[in-house]
């Protein structure tokens, strides 16, 4: 998601994991992947006009927490889509590895083979699991280059990228930019209070 805004204003962000996606949406993440969509054309008009609506008009911040979660809860309540435990697990185990945990060794781990754990994959997560590996590893290596001590060569191998020139064609792949000049735009983000400002909060990719 980005985000920009002039002068001041109220709003609320809702971020959902994959597999919390994968039920909120009723639908095969792969259908969504890289595009993008509004919120009406695939939860129907409540979560348009309407929930906006009676989220501006709400007094107060504890009466909009309230009909966010009444909406969400009626939406999970019916929903027809919920994460197999196979994607579950390996998902889990993807996480803790932060993305270095090859293909082979998750699909044996959940006891599916790899082409199986690729559908399941593409269903509920919406990425293969490669490429969600990828965006894990890329997301830690985000994270420690930009605390001034780290370095390139430390970030690489931590990450389990190849060498530093495997982890600057991810930057450029997924940031469009080097992590020199992701870095640089990221401090200047630090300085101004408003969350909006903030470059990013998440790196999301195409398969």
């Amino acid at each position: 998601m980005i985000s920009h805004t002039g002068g001041t204003g109220h709003g609320v962000q809702v971020e959902l994991t994959p597999l919390g996606s994968y039920a909120l949406l009723g639908m095969p993440l792969h259908r969504l992947a890289d595009t993008m969509v509004h919120p009406v054309d695939v939860l129907g008009w409540h979560w348009g006009a309407d929930l906006t609506e009676q989220l501006a008009r709400a007094s107060s911040w504890e009466s909009r927490w309230e009909i966010l979660d009444a909406s969400i809860s009626t939406r999970l309540a019916d929903s027809r889509c919920w994460p197999s435990p196979v994607v579950s697990e390996a998902w889990s185990l993807l996480q803790a590895s932060h993305g270095t945990l090859p293909v082979g060794q998750l699909a044996e781990a959940t006891g599916r083979s790899r082409r199986r754990l690729e559908a399941l994959f593409a269903e509920q997560i919406g990425l293969a699991p490669k490429s969600a590996a990828r965006i894990l590893r890329f997301q830690r290596a985000l994270t420690r280059l930009l605390k001034p001590s780290s370095t390139w060569a430390e970030t690489a191998a931590a990450c389990g990228y190849h060498d530093q020139a495997h982890l600057a064609r991810d930057f450029r792949a997924f940031a469009g930019m080097t992590a020199t000049d992701l870095q640089a735009l990221a401090i200047r983000a630090m300085g101004n209070t408003s969350p909006l400002a903030h470059p990013f909060t998440s790196v999301l990719a195409p398969p």
